[in-house]
């Protein structure tokens, strides 16, 4: 996530937010269907997922955007290799994940089964990242301006 597009192209943030986006429109989309399919993927976790996920959209942008004044990017692209190597090491992290729970399996309540799981996990992922990727990164920054 780091990088300094802001400095070498400063028109670079709009296709970088566009990006951004369309994800978010995405999220509260899947969201928004999968809210109104009976017995709701979300009641366990929060009576208004649209809102939660929304507001996740939200936060994410402000602090992106904060953070891109400290020379991060929103997405940047680096070429052919980088973009090879991070899909082997997803599948090899994801073959591992596989494994393991073919070797201690979770009990079936504390997933969501397939097709739902199609709706509920890209959701909860967008979640994941803008909470503990985008917040944590922008606090540690924070932290770094301090000291």
């Amino acid at each position: 996530m780091s990088g300094s597009t802001t400095t070498r192209h400063p028109h670079a943030a709009w296709p970088q937010y566009l990006i951004y986006a369309g994800l978010s429109l995405a999220v509260v989309a899947l969201t928004a269907v999968g809210a109104s399919r009976e017995g709701t993927l979300f009641s366990r976790f929060t009576e208004s997922p649209i809102v939660v996920s929304a507001a996740a959209a939200v936060l994410g942008a402000a602090l992106l955007t904060v953070l891109r004044f400290d020379g991060y990017a929103i997405f940047e692209w680096e070429g052919g290799q980088g973009i090879t190597r991070a899909a082997g090491i997803a599948a090899l992290f994801g073959a591992l994940i596989i494994a393991a729970d073919f070797a201690v399996p979770l009990p079936a309540e504390i997933n969501v089964a397939f097709p739902n799981s199609l709706l509920f996990y890209p959701v909860a992922a967008f979640g994941a990242e803008v909470v503990f990727r985008v917040s944590l990164t922008f606090a540690v920054q924070g932290c770094f301006e301090l000291f």
